[in-house]
């Protein structure tokens, strides 16, 4: 099965170490985030790169300015979207739908600050 891909820079303005910028994209429909790849350019070591959609937030790589490909998952939840009970351990997929915010922070300005590449289906 080949994988969708949307690839897009991210620029960050700020001082130093407290540099921030976002990326809003669009998913029209549900889609499974397989794996994200992010490529820093010269960010220190503090820069955080977090995924928000439907009020849920994934952090995608934290404290740290090496490049990173990751697949995210988050814990189930029982059908009304509310954490599973105590015991249940299980991780899904990410399923974004709508608006996806990719979001830089406590970096370097920079453009870009990094480069993203999400894969999905």
């Amino acid at each position: 099965m080949k994988l969708n891909t949307r690839k897009f820079r991210i620029d960050a303005a700020g001082a130093a170490g407290a540099a921030a910028g976002n990326k809003v994209l669009s998913f029209p429909t549900p889609a499974v985030i397989k794996a994200v790849r992010v490529d820093y350019t010269g960010q220190p070591a503090t820069v955080d790169v977090t995924l928000e959609n439907m009020g849920r937030t994934v952090v995608l790589n934290t404290n740290a300015g090496a490049d990173v490909i990751v697949q995210p998952v988050v814990p189930a939840t029982d059908p009304a979207g509310a954490a599973a009970p105590a015991g249940d351990d299980r991780w899904v997929p990410l399923i974004v739908h709508g608006d996806v915010t990719i979001a830089v922070a406590q970096g370097n300005a920079a453009a870009p600050a990094v480069e993203v590449t999400l894969f999905y289906e």
